[in-house]
């Protein structure tokens, strides 16, 4: 090849891996796999399943542990069997466990409003947290919920209690759990 032809060569090859360069790539997710559920689960996105849990809530009163099966669709594998773990202990009658684990505050909810999750542009998102505005009476107050994706189906992992709270040892459902 003589040194002209090599010369007009360099930049077609420069033009062409330029234009390379601006071509969409396809990204694949991180995750393929988001694992398997065990229990069942009530469809739509994180924030949707969140209000629908705290309106399970509302309408199916109770302190504690009371109505763990009925709230089985909502929660994610590992909570569900801590809570359950946590209802055969013997220590079931402290003051923590007789309260709405749910809320930061006791006595229950009349009212939840969850905030809206921005959209998903793919399924990466495994975990998030969600903050809720919750009424009882004329107090409202703020938690925050923390949705995980367990297979195909969004539910909840954990309460952050962001007010006040004289009945749980930890700032979240899951640590006070582990702290009873």
């Amino acid at each position: 090849m003589k040194r002209s032809e090599r010369a007009l060569i360099a930049p077609c090859v420069l033009l062409l891996s330029a234009c390379a360069a601006f071509t969409p790539v396809t990204v694949p997710p991180a995750y393929k796999d988001n694992g398997v559920r065990v229990g069942p689960c009530v469809s739509g996105g994180p924030d949707s399943v969140a209000q629908q849990f705290y309106h399970y809530r509302i309408t199916h009163p109770g302190p504690g542990l009371n109505n763990l099966a009925g709230l089985r669709p909502y929660l994610s594998d590992a909570l569900w069997l801590r809570l359950q773990a946590a209802q055969r202990a013997p220590q079931m009658h402290s003051l923590f466990l007789q309260n709405d684990l749910f809320t930061s505050r006791t006595g229950g909810i009349d009212a939840a409003r969850v905030s809206s999750a921005s959209t998903l542009p793919n399924t990466d998102a495994r975990n998030i947290p969600l903050r809720v505005t919750l009424t009882r009476g004329n107090q409202q107050w703020q938690d925050e919920v923390l949705m995980v994706r367990d297979g195909k189906c969004w539910s909840v992992d954990d309460v952050r209690y962001l007010a006040p709270s004289v009945f749980a040892p930890s700032g979240s459902l899951r640590l006070s759990l582990e702290n009873r």
